[in-house]
């Protein structure tokens, strides 16, 4: 047996094979603090009503799924 850790068993490792962290502690993460997702939601709805908001909404929008969660969307 050798002792050279495998090829893709750190965390980033993780991040590139789900695109995202671990399907657990997305979960856990959802159920505990995944409601944040719905205030941001929420407050990047109000400022884009605006047009001086927008550029404030649009980033909130888009870092939605990462707040709600932890699920990274590179495309």
């Amino acid at each position: 047996m050798s002792s050279r850790r495998a090829r893709g068993s750190s965390l980033s490792g993780a991040f590139r094979r789900y695109g995202s962290a671990f399907p657990l502690t997305r979960a856990l993460w959802f159920v505990v603090v995944g409601w944040i997702g719905w205030l941001c939601a929420n407050v990047a709805s109000a400022l884009a009503v605006t047009v001086v908001g927008l550029p404030l909404a649009i980033p909130m929008f888009d870092r939605l799924p990462l707040v709600t969660s932890l699920y990274r969307f590179d495309g």
